[in-house]
């Protein structure tokens, strides 16, 4: 690729993702449904702006791992303890009930088990940035129940990610003819990898942030904290892991330093350039032609669409009935489980790339986010018979300590 092909790429992917996105948020939708639409618009099915070419490709997967490392970064440990047990029955519902179903709609409709699996992975997670907003300009993020969707939607996300890694190894060791070979050893690696990364990288935290302490040239402590977050991706890509599970990891260990505020206030401009080129670049890989409801050929796959997000949207609004307690708003924490969003798509591309998915599935996970995305804060405000209010960014912020990906999504 020539540098002016390059730019000339680079150049459509930013200006589109902040036009599409400030659309969206002008009516009322997260940032990263412009972003997806604006890809699929100007991509290789749509008006071809946007093409697959290989250094675009991996500007995309920094974007995924810087994006994985701020989700880690913004994710408090000490407050998913805190929450406590009616966030883990709600959680648990989450993950088993939509996992389940997805499965088994996946087999019914002719998907081999691997692929099935990735399906109901890809449902059993909850875009935390959605619900939360949802709830907050409604009132409620400091509510019982607001206090206990943003409980389970954390463990939700980080079961979400260890399911993908799970998945991800079984598919490197899948054989000729579409059969995998169990294997046990990748498989542990796989399960082991987060915690023993958090465990000695929050030994090396505490050496590697006085380092830092010390240095006096400008953006040092962003660009350590980076290249701990690449080692770590790394390291789990070297060893059969996802490397997102590394970056994830990177920042769950740099959450807990002294500099944690400092690291996601100088991530945030970093992230918002690479961070679109993922959403929009995966956009670009959706085939629009597909959605078009005047093609008898797509009514299949509309279709089955339709009835993955049915199953989407009632089995996590069945886990908030799994929250104890006199005089709690069960529908309200049903309904805030509901949207997906980063997690799923992270699940959809990957099996694209892998060719776990076909092109069909793949549009029908992305309209799986359309759907449960617009929905639930809809639904939701129906349900609690308020306006919704204007909520302000700074106030957004003391919603999860850090949270500056709710914002976008």
């Amino acid at each position: 690729m020539s540098l002016e092909t390059f730019l000339f790429q680079l150049i459509i992917i930013l200006v589109i993702a902040k036009v599409f996105g400030q659309i969206m948020h002008r009516l009322g939708q997260p940032f990263v449904l412009g972003e997806l639409l604006g890809g699929a618009l100007f991509g290789v099915y749509g008006l071809g702006l946007i093409q697959h070419y290989e250094l675009t490709e991996l500007l995309a997967q920094i974007g995924l791992i810087i994006l994985l490392f701020e989700i880690g970064l913004e994710t408090d440990l000490d407050t998913l303890i805190k929450l406590g047990p009616r966030s883990m029955m709600v959680a648990l519902a989450g993950i088993v009930l939509p996992f389940g179903g997805g499965f088994f709609f996946a087999q019914t409709m002719g998907l081999e088990t691997l692929p099935a699996l990735l399906i109901g992975g890809a449902l059993s997670a909850t875009s935390i940035g959605i619900s939360i907003r949802a709830l907050a300009e409604l009132g409620e993020s400091k509510s019982v129940e607001g206090q206990v969707v943003l409980g389970a939607a954390l463990i939700d996300d980080v079961v979400g990610l260890l399911i993908l890694a799970i998945i991800t190894t079984l598919a490197s060791s899948m054989g000729k003819g579409g059969e995998v070979s169990l294997d046990i050893l990748g498989l542990v690696i796989t399960l082991l990898f987060p915690m023993v990364a958090v465990l000695i990288g929050s030994w090396l935290a505490k050496p590697l942030i006085t380092w830092v302490d010390r240095m006096t040239v400008r953006g040092a402590t962003v660009i350590i904290s980076l290249v701990m977050a690449f080692s770590f991706a790394y390291v789990a890509k070297l060893i059969g892991s996802s490397p997102i599970i590394g970056a994830f990891a990177a920042g769950l260990i740099l959450a807990r330093t002294h500099r944690s505020n400092e690291i996601e206030t100088q991530l945030k401009p970093i992230a918002d350039l690479f961070t679109p080129i993922f959403f929009v670049t995966i956009g670009a890989s959706l085939n629009i032609q597909l959605l078009n409801p005047f093609d008898a050929d797509n009514h299949s796959i509309l279709l089955i669409a339709l009835g993955l997000s049915f199953i989407g949207f009632f089995t996590k609004f069945a886990s908030g009935f799994m929250c104890r307690g006199e005089g709690i708003r069960h529908a309200i924490i049903g309904v805030s489980m509901v949207p997906r969003g980063e997690v799923v798509l992270i699940f959809a591309n990957m099996g694209l790339s892998q060719g776990l998915l076909s092109p069909e599935w793949f549009a029908v996970l992305i309209l799986l986010i359309f759907a449960t995305a617009t929905s639930s804060p809809f639904i939701l405000k129906q349900i609690l018979g308020k306006a919704s209010q204007q909520l302000d960014p700074s106030q957004l912020s003391l919603l999860i300590p850090g949270h500056s990906s709710e914002e976008r999504l």
